[in-house]
């Protein structure tokens, strides 16, 4: 999809027209006019149906052959109240003609022919509240499937925590149009037209491969009011690690429960894990927990090394690969070595349909949900939420804790998000120590034990 970063196109008249002959989608379209009291726009909807909302202000409004008389009630957006509306069929003519000083949005999508134009709102539109927190939103919504007020247009009205309004002009064909994906098998060849997607195999016959789905919200992919995604992350950790012990705890959050099958530590002798970057550091930590906790052995490699040393792999060995994108070369490759030497293959990802995760036997997700920040944050909190899980279900299995041990640690865990939450309102001290560090020209990171990888991270991320 085209950049939609846009100018606006004057100060006043047609501030923005977002059409898809130049946004490089298929369906809808989009103008914002901001008119001076007296002024007027107009307009042709031709083979499209249309939804005018009154974003701000009044106006005296003629579509369809009828006077519909002076829409508008509120006066600025931020009042959140329900807009005035009117549904224009295609084929009509439309004037505007400010009363006061207005804004005022058309959306517009095809229709074949539309319904008789009619007002919408501000009765029948209720303010509602979807997230919380920082990714709060306030939605009006205008016309919607369950309300049959137009043919294929969609429109709602968003209110963000940062202060930005927007009235998005969806499309019933593009309603949950998540991205799909094909993955290719090795050996695959892909041939793309305008019109046609085709794949063959190694050997030159036409292979199916499946098509999935990815859904992803849309407020994972926004930065909710920061000032960076990095600064996003690191204030999602409390929730995204919740997410995580929601996922791996039983219901009364005294057990752990692994996806699939599981996995029986009582046939291993040894574990092999194996990452690159701060994902590595995850297990440098990890080694600490298996070896204490289960009393397993561990060895720990970077996967940019491991497969050029060729590292004996003995049968009763279980390989971890741990990856946030789960695509990283290395330790793809790392993982593909072990693949038949290993008594299994377990990942750490946190994306379910990445290479890794689908060339495991069993993957592990971290439910951190989309990192969009460089610097790994909330997916370190969570790979190392998840190890601790497998070491502690590890020592559970191997007999080295009790029911009543495990309960105790679980217990501990449940409360983490509290703790990081106590800890992100310290973040006034922590910009004071922070503009501190910043005019140093050297800094050292001591740690020891459990702290010796974590210092390696904290000087990693300076």
């Amino acid at each position: 999809m085209a950049n939609l970063l846009r100018k606006p196109l004057a100060r006043d008249g047609l501030v923005h027209a977002v059409i898809p002959e130049n946004a490089g989608w298929r369906y809808v379209g989009f103008e914002l006019h901001r008119l001076a009291s007296g002024a007027v726009a107009s307009g042709l909807t031709q083979d499209r149906e249309a939804i005018l909302v009154m974003v701000e202000g009044r106006a005296q409004v003629q579509a369809a052959g009828q006077d519909w008389g002076v829409l508008g009630d509120r006066m600025d957006v931020f009042e959140k109240t329900a807009p005035h509306c009117l549904y224009i069929p295609p084929a009509q003519d439309w004037q505007v003609t400010a009363t006061t000083d207005c804004t005022l949005a058309i959306c517009c999508a095809p229709a074949k022919g539309g319904y008789p134009a009619r007002r919408l709102g501000p009765d029948g539109i209720t303010l509602t509240q979807r997230g919380d927190g920082s990714n709060t939103r306030w939605i009006n919504n205008i016309a919607m499937e369950d309300a049959d007020v137009a043919e294929s247009l969609l429109i709602t009205e968003v209110f963000t925590p940062a202060g930005n309004w927007s009235s998005y002009p969806s499309h019933r064909h593009d309603e949950d149009d998540y991205p799909r994906i094909t993955y290719l098998e090795e050996g695959d060849i892909a041939v793309l037209t305008r019109t046609s997607l085709e794949i063959r195999d190694l050997n030159g016959e036409l292979a199916n491969r499946p098509i999935k789905t990815i859904q992803i919200e849309a407020a994972q992919v926004d930065k909710a009011g920061h000032k960076h995604f990095m600064a996003k992350e690191i204030d999602e950790q409390p929730r995204v690690i919740g997410e995580a012990l929601r996922f791996y705890l039983s219901g009364e959050g005294d057990t752990i429960r692994l996806p699939g099958d599981g996995m029986d530590f009582t046939t291993i002798d040894r574990l092999s894990m194996v990452a690159c970057g701060t994902a590595f550091y995850a297990c440098m930590t990890a080694k600490y927990w298996f070896e204490q906790l289960a009393g397993l052995p561990v060895d720990v490699d970077i996967a940019s090394e491991f497969r050029y040393r060729e590292p004996p792999i003995p049968a009763r060995t279980v390989a971890l690969f741990v990856s946030q994108s789960g695509e990283t070369a290395d330790t793809l490759a790392a993982l593909r070595f072990c693949a038949d030497k290993a008594a299994a293959i377990v990942s750490v990802i946190n994306v379910p349909e990445s290479s890794i995760a689908r060339e495991s036997d069993l993957a592990l997700p971290i439910m951190a949900g989309a990192e969009i920040g460089v610097a790994s944050t909330k997916a370190f909190t969570c790979q190392l939420t998840v190890l601790l899980l497998l070491a502690l279900e590890a020592a559970h299995q191997r007999g080295r804790i009790s029911n009543d041990e495990l309960s105790d640690h679980l217990s501990a865990l449940r409360a983490l998000p509290v703790a990081l939450n106590a800890a992100l309102d310290l973040s006034g001290r922590i910009k004071q120590a922070a503009r501190k560090l910043s005019e140093s020209s050297d800094v050292l990171f001591l740690g020891r034990g459990l702290m010796y990888p974590l210092a390696l991270e904290g000087a990693l991320k300076l």
